[in-house]
């Protein structure tokens, strides 16, 4: 029998600002730039933001980290 899977989103799993806090946190400690972009637009949509590309995603993900 095959191994059945689920996607994992953690935007579900960040939802209150203290969890966000942690997140972002952890990912701070790694120092990968990369990472911390990826954590930055998690904790966006976990806020609601919808992303849109390159420059004006920027602008959204500022005004919604505002509130950290």
């Amino acid at each position: 029998m095959a191994l059945e899977t689920t996607r994992f989103a953690i935007q579900n799993y960040i939802k209150s600002p203290e969890n966000q806090t942690g997140y972002l946190d952890a990912v701070l400690e790694d120092g990968d730039p990369g990472l911390i972009a990826a954590a930055i637009g998690d904790i966006a949509r976990a806020r609601g933001a919808e992303l849109a590309p390159c420059g004006t995603a920027r602008l959204r993900m500022l005004r919604a980290n505002r509130s950290l």
